[in-house]
């Protein structure tokens, strides 16, 4: 499931998808410990950023272009 935007009254100029801040910048993606192994699966999701597990907490959401 995508969690892309688009709206039919504005088309494409409408278009685009939802970033968080945290400490003021974009931070980079968030990784998931899920035991041992050598793939450790990341996100970059906005609704990764929700403070649990040692996560970072998104402290404002903002529309991106991608």
């Amino acid at each position: 499931m995508g969690w892309d935007w688009w709206t039919v009254e504005f088309g494409d100029a409408h278009a685009g998808a939802a970033g968080v801040l945290v400490g003021g910048g974009e931070p980079g993606p968030v990784y998931f410990d899920v035991g041992s192994g050598p793939d450790v699966p990341s996100r970059t999701h906005w609704s990764a950023y929700d403070g649990r597990g040692g996560r970072p907490r998104a402290e404002a959401l903002r529309a991106v272009r991608r």
